[in-house]
């Protein structure tokens, strides 16, 4: 087994379900980009705006009657995923992460979907040691990746334009 793989194993004890997500977002992320829903970022670089899309679906989320979407939401807005800070002088810590002040649902659950992914990919969710028992972190961290597939796949489904970007590069 590669090191990449034992990696991803331990993330989540199903590397599919990781390279699934991590390909879905990207995927999501380009689709966003390329039928409108994107800002400017730092030096110019052209960042997804994901609030942007987040408003096109308030109210619509509250529709949906699919009972894999009502429980991934639920999920995802009941146990979020911590977010990873910094704490000094130069360490990282965990902290929760509740809706903000004004936040809509549309809008603090797909902020917790790119918080997924940025505790995925910016490393904080590889643990110490590899090839060892099922944990119950690792467990979670499946659970979140399967809950963020349900509600992406939902909310390309609620926007044919994105749904249709998205299709292009299927």
């Amino acid at each position: 087994m590669s090191t990449q793989t034992a990696f991803t194993h331990a993330i989540a004890r199903d590397d599919a379900l990781v390279c699934d997500f991590f390909v879905k977002f990207s995927r999501f992320e380009c689709a966003l980009k390329k039928v409108g829903f994107v800002k400017p970022g730092a030096h110019d670089s052209a960042i997804p705006a994901w609030g942007e899309f987040a408003d096109t679906l308030s109210g619509k989320l509250d529709t949906v009657t699919d009972a894999d979407f009502i429980d991934a939401k639920s999920f995802l807005m009941r146990e979020p995923p911590r977010r990873q800070v910094f704490v000094a002088p130069n360490g990282v810590g965990w902290e929760a992460n509740p809706r903000r002040a004004n936040e809509s649902d549309a809008r603090y659950l797909l902020r917790l979907i790119r918080d997924v992914r940025n505790n995925l990919f910016h490393g904080g969710k590889y643990p110490a040691t590899n090839g060892g028992p099922i944990t119950e972190a690792s467990l979670r961290n499946a659970a979140l990746l399967r809950a963020c597939l349900v509600v992406l796949d939902h909310c390309l489904s609620m926007d044919g334009f994105v749904g249709n970007a998205f299709s292009e590069h299927g």
